[in-house]
């Protein structure tokens, strides 16, 4: 039990890349905020 313990703890937490999907979301939020005249 420690052992599989031990196994988690060692894989470092690497978030997955980001889709094409995300990628052009995100894209379009930092076009859109640029846009937008600040307050």
């Amino acid at each position: 039990m420690n052992k599989a313990r031990r196994k988690q703890e060692e894989k470092p937490v690497t978030p997955p890349a980001p889709t094409a999907e995300e990628k052009l979301l995100t894209e379009i939020r930092d076009l859109l905020s640029q846009q937008q005249p600040k307050l």
